[in-house]
């Protein structure tokens, strides 16, 4: 009897639990069965796109690229898209060599409920079954309801280099006015520059390029104080863009400068190069201009000329002056002496003595005479 319970009550058990089994089977059992479309629009985005993604990068589409969908392998088509039918429910989501095609090292995903397969629209926030980043390549779609169609925007998030060109110049330290003008086809061959971490060399044009990252992009010229000799650079970076003139061209790029000063140093940071883009950094080492040095000038060496010996000139003496002797000769010239008027005697000059001897004789008896008087007058009477 009592076994006969025993076993009543181990099939009763045994009954409830297939039966709970069954209860809870039954609406895996009825989803597995139902099924959903899930899209991928798989698009490149490069690192640092601002604004609405969707407008951005949508149409950067990229074909070739596999993923894995719940354990099925597929590929993107030349449209970059993927369609698969999958369970409703939660979809894993795998995108193989992730690493490689986001060289960003990101994608941001964006899971919606969509009316069709080839209409996409904005939805309400309860439809957005995904939204956010991985940085490993693996999302996971929950809740996909049966029957429905769930479009998954995949924007990897990758580095499109941009390319930056360095022309080498120099330019005196005096120069003056437009720099572009005076000293930009003053180029300079075997120049080494660093650029983002590339070593470029300048070639014969004076022209170095290299592909760098888009972002802050750091440049150092090599020997800088061998080239500067007047110990700084002006550096001016700008972006170019396709325009249909050279002055149109020159427009944009004076509207997009990146960098425009002096180093003294020889390294500057380009900041904000945009991805894709092309930079050319004019780069004029400024240079001491040597003055000439003046030419001494040489006077010419005078030979000392031998004075000629002058041999002393007799200087000619001079004879004494002889006092003139009166001769007795009427041929001498007498110094005129005013005339002294004798008294009337009555006797007349001799015809046969010299008309001086008679002056002298007279002279001396009028003399004669004259001593005499005076004595007698001087004399006191006896």
């Amino acid at each position: 009897m009592q076994k006969g319970l025993r076993l009543g009550r181990f099939l009763t058990v045994i009954a409830l639990a297939f039966a709970v089994l069954a209860v809870w089977q039954a609406p895996a059992a009825a989803q597995e069965g139902e099924t959903a479309t899930l899209v991928i629009h798989k698009a490149d985005c490069p690192v640092g796109t601002t604004g609405d993604i969707f407008e951005e990068c949508h149409e950067n589409r990229v074909s070739g690229v596999e993923f894995d969908i719940n354990g099925t392998s597929y590929t993107t088509d030349g449209q970059g898209v993927i369609e698969a039918q999958v369970s409703a429910g939660d979809v894993a989501i795998s995108e193989i060599d992730f690493d490689d095609v986001a060289t960003g090292g990101s994608a941001y995903v964006y899971c919606s409920i969509q009316e069709s397969t080839t209409q996409e629209t904005r939805v309400a926030a309860s439809d957005v079954l995904f939204e956010g980043e991985t940085e490993n390549g693996n999302v996971t779609v929950s809740g996909v309801p049966a029957d429905s169609v769930v479009i998954c925007d995949w924007y990897n998030r990758t580095i499109v280099p941009a390319t930056l060109t360095i022309h080498k110049l120099e330019c005196p330290e005096n120069a003056s006015g437009d720099i572009f003008e005076a000293c930009h086809d003053n180029r300079v061959e075997g120049v080494d520059f660093t650029v983002g971490g590339t070593d470029v060399t300048t070639d014969d044009e004076g022209v170095a390029s290299a592909s760098v990252n888009p972002g802050d992009v750091t440049i150092t010229e090599h020997d800088f104080e061998t080239y500067a000799t007047a110990g700084r650079a002006f550096v001016y970076c700008s972006v170019q863009t396709a325009a249909a003139s050279e002055e149109e061209a020159v427009s944009a790029a004076n509207t997009q400068v990146l960098f425009q000063g002096d180093t003294e140093t020889g390294e500057i940071t380009v900041n904000g190069v945009p991805a894709g883009s092309e930079v050319i950094c004019d780069w004029y080492n400024r240079v001491t201009v040597e003055q000439p040095t003046p030419t001494a000038t040489t006077e010419p060496t005078v030979e000392p000329t031998e004075e000629p010996t002058q041999e002393p000139t007799e200087q000619p003496t001079e004879a004494p002056t002889e006092e003139p002797t009166e001769r007795p000769s009427g041929d001498a010239t007498a110094t005129p002496t005013s005339e002294t008027k004798l008294p009337e005697t009555g006797v007349g000059a001799s015809r046969g003595g010299s008309s001086g001897s008679l002056i002298l004789g007279t002279m001396l008896f009028v003399l004669t005479v004259s001593l005499a008087a005076l004595g007698l007058r001087r004399r006191p009477a006896a």
